[in-house]
């Protein structure tokens, strides 16, 4: 007699679980594109590579005051 494994149930398995992983990514990215967009950009820029005090006119990004 052979035994072979239950491949449905694998498969069913490994079926669900991909769902709630692909369930829970969407979820996430949902949730940082809601935040992107309720940010207020003027009061959430980073200057990088600068000091924040030694930043000219013209390199202000174009939104600041």
């Amino acid at each position: 007699m052979i035994v072979v494994p239950n491949y449905k149930e694998m498969y069913r398995i490994l079926f669900q679980e991909t769902t709630k992983a692909i369930t829970a990514l969407q979820k996430a990215q949902q949730l940082a594109e809601e935040l992107y967009i309720t940010y207020d950009i003027t009061d959430n820029l980073i200057v990088i590579g600068k000091d924040a005090d030694d930043t000219s006119e013209e390199e202000k990004h174009p939104l600041q005051d």
